[in-house]
């Protein structure tokens, strides 16, 4: 996920980030999810093992204290959301035999955001 914005040094990088990763998948940067930034008809069995998804927070959120970021806010939640499901945790438990897995996670997702950088 990255949040950087689209101008600018920052979209220089997002720019720079984004060709990285559409050549290593290239149906990576493809519309990913359901909903109106997406392809509705994709078939989990052919996603790709990549998958990049673009958001400018500050253009879209800027400062959740009003309706239009929370609005924003509630957009980007409501992409992740599938993702983060599909994704799942990793869960283990001490049991009998001192240690028991109970759940597995199916894969990592990273945030990319010049503010957590600074």
């Amino acid at each position: 996920v990255n949040l950087i914005d689209d101008e600018g040094d920052e979209g220089v990088l997002r720019r720079a980030l984004r060709d990285e990763i559409a050549a290593a998948e290239p149906r990576a940067v493809a519309p990913l999810v359901p909903d109106e930034w997406g392809d509705g008809d994709a078939d989990a069995d052919e996603a790709p093992a990549l998958r990049y998804v673009e958001f400018d927070f500050h253009r879209n959120v800027g400062r959740t204290a009003t309706a239009e970021g929370a609005k924003g806010l509630a957009r980007l939640m409501r992409t992740l959301h599938p993702i983060q499901a599909e994704l799942g945790f990793f869960l283990q438990r001490a049991g009998a035999d001192g240690r028991t897995e109970v759940q597995r996670q199916a894969g990592v997702l990273r945030v990319n955001c010049i503010d957590c950088l600074g």
